[in-house]
């Protein structure tokens, strides 16, 4: 299952962590956005482009930096108080714990 969903500022990513502690970053399309629902958009999308397993719990903590939105900059935080920091990089995306 899913635990959070956020959409970047931009509307053309979406991150969802799930209850087995990864985050997911799928592609969406914006205009379609805003005649779906996000769960419908994401599962649209069909595959994940990027997934992530660092964390060593689940959490709910995430959101986008509303300052970035043209790198695409990402913050999660688990249940055990770790907080990860995201940035899109050239061909796939940097994560530091």
């Amino acid at each position: 299952g899913v635990n959070r969903l956020r959409v970047s500022p931009r509307s053309d990513i979406v991150a969802s962590w799930s209850d087995v502690g990864k985050v997911n970053l799928y592609r969406v399309d914006a205009e379609k956005l805003c005649q779906q629902t996000v769960s419908a958009a994401v599962a649209a999308s069909k595959r994940p482009f990027f997934t992530y397993a660092g964390h060593s719990s689940d959490g709910f903590a995430m959101d986008w930096s509303p300052t970035k939105t043209a790198q695409h900059a990402l913050a999660t935080g688990d249940h055990d108080g770790n907080i990860h920091l995201w940035s899109a990089a050239e061909s796939t995306w940097q994560v530091q714990p």
